[in-house]
């Protein structure tokens, strides 16, 4: 019987240190998450910066063919559609998907989660509408000017009208 307190007194510390050690587990299993998701975030961030990049650096090329084009309608000289090079862009959401699949996407900020996807959306318009210029450059529907005419119309709109 003397020995009873003794036994329940290093009973409470076992469970103590159980205790505590399931909660140093459970502190560094979150720290390891949040710091995944800081990685997984400044990946979509990245990628994002990149695909701006990318954008603007096309500007000027989108630009030149537009010129390039309005001279073979006014001259109708289509031997200078050998040097055609629309240099669309080529926008990425890789890291934006395995983000997204990754356990990480329950620590992102919510405000986050919903402002970022919109960038992606008007990449995915962006992209659609430039694979109706290339649509528009490979189809054997119209010839001439005529199909000239309807690639400027699509780089138009590609361009918000930026191109004239």
């Amino acid at each position: 019987m003397a020995r009873l307190p003794e036994l329940a007194l290093e009973a409470l510390m076992v469970v103590f240190a159980v205790l505590v050690a399931l909660a140093v587990e459970e502190w560094r299993d979150e720290r390891q998450m949040h710091e995944f998701a800081d990685r997984a975030r400044m990946g979509v961030v990245t990628e994002l910066r990149a695909n701006l990049d990318e954008f603007e650096e096309t500007g000027p090329g989108l630009l030149a063919t537009d010129a390039m084009l309005r001279e073979v309608t006014q001259e109708e000289d289509f031997s200078l559609l050998a040097n055609f090079n629309l240099g669309l862009p080529d926008f990425s959401s890789a890291a934006w998907r395995a983000s997204q699949v990754s356990p990480a996407a329950s620590y992102f900020d919510f405000d986050w989660v919903i402002e970022v996807p919109r960038a992606y959306e008007t990449y995915e318009v962006y992209s659609r509408m430039a694979d109706q210029v290339i649509d528009e450059v490979s189809s054997p529907s119209t010839t001439g000017v005529d199909r000239v005419r309807a690639i400027l119309g699509r780089l138009a709109t590609l361009t918000g009208g930026q191109v004239q």
